[in-house]
């Protein structure tokens, strides 16, 4: 009997930050939780926007880790359709 899939765990920015605060506190010093969030939300937005633009290949983020992309192509239905896939791999501490 196959395993049943699990749910994966939603998070925000807003308890990473809070998380991230509660073991770091010395990294944030004065920062407040809104300015916090800017900061965060604007990494995202550039990894987002370096990951969309990768045709193939890999990301390396010193520090996070790698994102590998992989291209295919395959016939279905008989029509050509590309699938693109991103794969997060954590980098050792």
């Amino acid at each position: 009997m196959p395993e049943a899939k699990q749910k994966p765990t939603q998070l925000n920015v807003a308890e990473l930050i809070q998380s991230a605060k509660a073991t770091n506190a010395d990294a944030f010093g004065k920062i407040n939780d809104k300015r916090a969030a800017t900061i965060a939300n604007a990494l995202f937005d550039e990894l987002k926007k370096h990951l969309a633009e990768a045709e193939a290949g890999s990301i390396n983020v010193k520090g996070l880790g790698r994102f590998t992309i992989t291209q295919k192509t395959i016939m279905k239905d008989g029509e050509e359709k590309s699938r693109r896939r991103v794969i997060f791999r954590a980098g050792k501490k």
